[in-house]
């Protein structure tokens, strides 16, 4: 029987068997041989070999610069040996010195961020995590207002990621773009645009206190100091200085009343129910013409609370 002849960088056993790639040992080129491929962009293939290397539970892709498998997969074995000897971060400025500079780029911005706000005071407070959302809801509304971001994205894009990319260019947003000036700002026009009537501009300074009352329960000095010690907050603080105004009470009072015909319905709906089950149809029919023809007083003595079906059936009768 011919034996097959041995490539380069292949492992074979005594018995003629080749060992699979998953036993192959990482810092051999066997091994990335069967792990790197040509990655597809908008169904166009890559000229060059690419590879996703993981390692200490971290996982970056490296561009490994050959059309050539073989050369490829040296390349890869290469950047492996040189990531277990000196570690993610002098590979990355080696191999990948463009997210190198973005990884820099996103430490020195997130520093001073309305996303990085939002994530440490979700940290540091004591209140339920869905009021630290309606807080956050509250301050991403006036940022948005701020600087102009609207929620509507591409037409081809899905709700999902028109509301994250929404959200991304929120919480990019610096909090030195937040002043107490521009606040006010917000709140005048933000009152002013829904002045139509003394009502709606009084719910609309409600709406807006209540913003700013929940972005203001972000800066609490309960937490300020922890704040302060992960963060380079701005001085004054966004909402430091602004004032409620009174905008009226906020409890709930109905505008309507049940008096006239609809009361008078109701009382004679209460009285025929107190009438016995075991009459008939036209009995019922019958006690409920007379029930019409019962003065007002009568009527209101049946249905207060003090009545009972006796009573109301000796009216009847």
């Amino acid at each position: 029987m011919q034996k097959t002849p041995h490539e380069p960088g292949e492992k074979w056993q005594a018995n003629g068997k080749q060992v699979s790639a998953k036993a192959l040992s990482k810092n051999s080129i066997a091994y990335w041989k069967e792990r790197i491929q040509k990655p597809t962009a908008r169904s166009v293939e890559c000229a060059n070999y690419c590879v996703r290397i993981s390692h200490l539970g971290k996982r970056i892709f490296f561009n490994l610069n050959s059309a050539e498998k073989d050369i490829a997969a040296r390349n890869a074995a290469t950047i492996y040996k040189h990531i277990i000897a000196h570690g993610w971060g002098d590979a990355i400025s080696t191999y990948r010195p463009d997210l190198e500079k973005k990884q820099q780029d996103q430490s020195r911005d997130l520093s001073n961020t309305i996303g990085t706000l939002i994530h440490y005071a979700g940290l540091f407070s004591s209140a339920r995590p869905s009021t630290v959302v309606s807080y956050a809801r509250s301050l991403r509304r006036i940022v948005a207002d701020l600087m102009s971001i609207s929620k509507k994205g591409k037409a081809d894009t899905n709700d999902s990621r028109r509301f994250q990319a929404f959200r991304d260019a929120v919480d990019a947003v610096s909090l030195d773009e937040v002043t107490p000036e521009r606040v006010l700002a917000w709140r005048e026009h933000y009152v002013t645009k829904r002045n139509t009537s003394p009502s709606s501009r009084a719910s609309a300074m409600r709406t807006a206190n209540t913003h700013i009352r929940n972005c203001k329960s972000l800066f609490s000095k309960k937490y300020i100091a922890l704040l302060q010690q992960e963060m380079n907050l701005p001085s004054p603080l966004p909402f430091e200085g602004i004032s409620l105004p009174n905008a009226g009470p906020t409890r709930y009072r109905s505008k309507t009343t049940r008096t006239g015909p609809r009361r008078r319905e109701r009382r004679i709906s209460i009285c025929s129910r107190v009438v016995s089950t075991d009459t008939t149809i036209e009995s019922r029919i019958e006690s409920k013409d007379k029930l019409l023809q019962i003065d007002n007083p009568i009527t209101r003595g049946i249905s207060s609370r003090h009545a009972n079906g006796v009573r109301a059936k000796n009216l009847i009768q």
